[in-house]
C-alpha cells in the first residue's frame, strides 16, 4: 500500500471541494474501505465501511447542503498528505488516504475532538 502522492491529493481535494461525485468515484477502488475513529466521544462508524461508490456518497453528503459550509484543505497528517474537512467553520474530520497505485483503497477518518485539536494545532504551526 502506498500513500497518495501530491497530484492525487490535489485531484481528491478538487473533487471533494467541487462536489464532483463522478471524479471521486473514479479515484476510489471498488473495494475501498473507510475506517472511522470518534474515540468514543463523537459518532463515527462502528465498523469499516466498504465499497467505493458507497464511500463517495458518504463523503459528498455534506456538500448537498450549502448551509453546512463545507471547506476542504490539504494538510500533513502523520507526515503524509491528507485532508482536513470543516463544517460550519469547525474542523469536523482529518482524513488520510492509501492507494493501491491506481485507486484510493483505504480512507482513515479521525473525528475524535481531542485528536483533531492536536492535528489542527500541528497544521497551523506548519503554515506559519
Amino acid at each position: 500500500m502506498l500513500q497518495i502522492d501530491g497530484l492525487s491529493s490535489r485531484r481528491l481535494l478538487q473533487a471533494l471541494a467541487r462536489g464532483d461525485m463522478s471524479g471521486m468515484k473514479d479515484m476510489l477502488a471498488e473495494s475501498a474501505v473507510l475506517v472511522g475513529d470518534g474515540g468514543g466521544v463523537v459518532t463515527s462508524f462502528p465498523k469499516p465501511m466498504t465499497g467505493g461508490e458507497r464511500i463517495a456518497h458518504l463523503l459528498f453528503a455534506p456538500t448537498l447542503r450549502p448551509e453546512n459550509g463545507v471547506r476542504i484543505e490539504l494538510a500533513q497528517i502523520n507526515g503524509e498528505l491528507g485532508v482536513l474537512r470543516y463544517l460550519h467553520g469547525q474542523l469536523e474530520s482529518a482524513q488520510s488516504y492509501v492507494s493501491d497505485g491506481r485507486h484510493i483503497s483505504h480512507i482513515y477518518v479521525q473525528r475524535n475532538p481531542e485528536k483533531l485539536r492536536r492535528i489542527a494545532a500541528h497544521a497551523a504551526m506548519r503554515v506559519q
